[in-house]
């Protein structure tokens, strides 16, 4: 589906310009997906490629190196954490 066809399939009092005042509940009751967790591994090369723009050679190896530590042992079980949370609850950002 096209960026263009999946705003048309939107209910057009949502794309309307109106501002809703507090007596409209039409939001409060809008029932959205659930948050993705992201992929352990991607979120994993996204920081060292921000890592790279803003450390020295030196550190971004040391980086890596500690990256990968994470990512034999605390980092599948913390995923699986966030996976069961975001099973579990509306929203598994938030802190309860």
């Amino acid at each position: 589906m096209a960026w263009g066809e999946s705003l048309l399939s939107l209910p057009k009092r949502w794309l309307s310009t109106q501002v809703y005042g507090s007596d409209d509940e039409d939001f409060q009751n809008v029932q959205l997906p659930k948050l993705p967790v992201p992929e352990l591994e991607s979120t994993m090369e996204s920081y060292l490629e921000f890592a790279a723009v803003v450390v020295s050679q030196q550190a971004l190896e040391h980086s890596r190196g500690l990256v990968r530590g994470f990512m034999e042992e605390l980092g599948p079980r913390l995923q699986e954490t966030l996976t069961d949370r975001q099973k579990e609850m509306d929203n598994w950002v938030r802190c309860q």
